[in-house]
């Protein structure tokens, strides 16, 4: 078994949502990817569904410092311990199996079993591993899984006071918890030395992924240990209880039997629910993965490529938003209307070839060139975000990571928040906007000029944002066209769309390529017709797409004009209704009404 992806999270606090929703400025089938199902047999979890949402099918992996459940606190003889506290933060991350340091076992300081107690909030199983006796009971590591290990096993390790590793062996890996000696590199490096050794006379024929998850006690690792380990956990800091807060908690990926992985995201959010600052003087590192061997997988090359699932594409408004190089709007080229895809996509921002098949496309692992595939894609602008090599096209077969939180996303929440508070400043552009144009060779957004001659599309009612006024109204636009290039096919555009009020654009015509009418034409400029438009009698072509017009293909100036899908139904939004989904008719009657429906739904109730 070998890892394909994942997601890598460092939680210093409040639920991170992983949103669902369809990305509007996509065509067809635009729920979220479908990552299948894995059961578990843990008992029910008391705080379960107060996280962040599970992204089915995951596996995930984390460790935590519990600083004996005290908090920031020095224990000076009283038990200080707050286990609902610590329970929360661990159910509110819900791994399938955390690693946990700094435990009690029946001190004089904690006369309890500090692991049971986080066992019996969280529903998960308890496994404890005993490092040395301290103040007339144990205190040492463990871990918390929600299926219970195929078998389990405890090494020493060097230390000042003695250290331990907790192997637990699990179907699909093995999941190693430590905690390193806190003084000495040298005793660091034979750590690894030791589990390293362990697993090479032990499971020198073992194909699964094998990780190591702890409090490592180093913000550098030693250059050694990762010729054989590779970090697959957040750069963020750790340890915060410190004038000089720093990364000390790891989980690794162990690389002696070459698993195949790819790191998905990490990222430091909060909980709203707790004060993760407040819980222990380390923050949680969460780490989620995704393995072929049991069905961790995805669709997004399916999705892309087949003519089967919807036929997805970007639509014409959204291709319409990408600057040129120099960052003047497309639309104020001249005869930008009637521009087709080869001319249109020549000095684009560089997104807009990262986004769709463009002149000069290659598939990954292939040298010929690909032109949009009108067969798989209802507007023609082919989508390639996430595409990976054709040997990922069968069905459910993707492994590549699909971003849920990136930095990009977080400099254009700061930007935007700027923007409307109004605020923003130049400095602020430079820090949060520049560096997402420079990688794609876009010019800087300028402050002044924008909100001095905002763009016309971008404000027009029928194209943009009509309901965006006052003076930092060029600003806003443009960051709003900044998050739709930038964040494209990310689960972002709808409530995008939700929290500007902006439901309307939903009712808008859903167009794409442009064709003058009837006749052959070459996509990509490499001198092959890739769709043939026909009307009257059907010519002979070479092109391996030929479409009938008003039969088979459409355009909106009914001879010629933008293709345009999807006009045998009315798209209808409710401007007092439609921002609010309708209360669950069940939860209504549970409570006789105490719940009142939301405005403009009616569920037949009488109360």
């Amino acid at each position: 078994m070998k890892i394909k992806r994942f997601i890598l999270l460092a939680f210093s606090g409040c639920c991170l949502a992983l949103s669902g929703a369809a990305c509007s400025g996509l065509e067809g089938d635009n729920s979220d990817f479908d990552f299948g199902d894995m059961t578990s047999d843990a008992p029910d979890n008391p705080y379960d569904g107060q996280g962040y949402d599970r992204l089915p099918n995951s596996v995930r992996l984390a460790t935590y410092n519990t600083h004996r459940c005290e908090g920031w606190t020095q224990n000076s003889g009283t038990d200080r311990a707050n286990y609902n506290n610590t329970a929360k933060v661990i159910s509110l991350m819900d791994p399938d199996v955390i690693a946990l340091q700094e435990l009690d076992k029946n001190t004089t300081w904690h006369q309890t079993d500090q692991l049971q107690e986080l066992a019996d909030r969280t529903g998960m199983r308890p496994y404890y591993c005993k490092t040395i006796s301290y103040r007339g009971g144990d205190y040492g590591i463990g871990i918390l899984c929600k299926t219970a290990p195929k078998n389990t096993y405890a090494g020493d390790l060097p230390g000042t006071e003695a250290r331990k590793f907790f192997l637990a062996e699990f179907d699909g890996y093995i999941f190693i918890a430590t905690h390193f000696c806190h003084q000495s590199d040298e005793n660091r490096q034979r750590s690894f030395e030791i589990i390293t050794e362990y697993i090479a006379a032990n499971y020198a024929a073992y194909t699964k992924p094998i990780y190591l998850a702890g409090d490592l006690n180093t913000s550098k690792l030693p250059a050694a240990a990762l010729e054989s380990w590779k970090i697959i956990s957040t750069s963020a800091n750790t340890f915060v209880n410190t004038s000089s807060p720093s990364r000390i908690d790891y989980v690794l990926v162990y690389t002696g039997n070459s698993p195949s992985y790819e790191v998905l995201r990490t990222a430091v959010p909060s909980y709203e629910e707790i004060n993760v600052m407040t819980v222990s003087d380390h923050l949680p590192v969460l780490a989620r993965a995704y393995n072929t061997a049991i069905g961790l997988k995805h669709d997004v090359n399916g999705y892309l490529t087949s003519i089967t699932m919807g036929r997805p594409g970007l639509l014409k408004n959204i291709a319409n938003m990408y600057l040129m190089k120099d960052g003047t709007p497309f639309t104020s080229q001249p005869g930008w209307e009637t521009m087709q895809l080869p001319e249109e996509s020549k000095n684009r921002d560089g997104r807009f070839a990262q986004t769709v098949r463009t002149p000069g496309y290659k598939r990954i692992d292939d040298t010929a060139l690909s032109a949009p595939n009108l067969a798989a894609t209802m507007t023609g602008y082919q989508l390639v975000k996430y595409l990976q090599s054709a040997k990922y096209d069968s069905y459910n077969a993707s492994t590549n990571d699909l971003p849920l939180l990136r930095a990009a996303e977080v400099m254009l929440n700061y930007a935007e928040a700027k923007a409307e508070l109004g605020t923003l400043t130049q400095e602020d552009i430079d820090l949060a906007i520049k560096p997402l144009r420079d990688r794609a060779g876009v010019a800087n957004l300028s402050l002044t000029k924008a909100n001095a001659s905002p763009d016309p599309y971008l404000a027009s009612p029928e194209t943009g944002y009509a309901n965006v006024t006052g003076d930092n109204k060029g600003v806003i636009l443009e960051i709003r066209r900044e998050r739709t290039v930038e964040l494209l096919m990310e689960n972002l555009r709808y409530w995008d769309i939700m929290r500007w009020k902006e439901g309307k654009r939903f009712e808008k015509p859903f167009t794409g390529l442009y064709f003058p009418g009837t006749g052959s034409y070459d996509l990509n400029n490499d001198g092959v017709d890739d769709v043939c438009i026909w009307s009257g009698s059907k010519p002979a072509t070479s092109a391996p797409a030929v479409y009938e017009l008003n039969k088979e293909i459409f355009l909106s100036g009914g001879d010629s004009g933008y293709i345009i899908i999807h006009t045998d139904y009315a798209r209808s939004w409710n401007e007092e209704r439609d921002y609010l989904y309708p209360v669950p008719t069940d939860d209504r009657v549970l409570t006789q009404g105490a719940i009142t429906q939301n405005p403009g739904w009616n569920d037949g109730l009488n109360f």
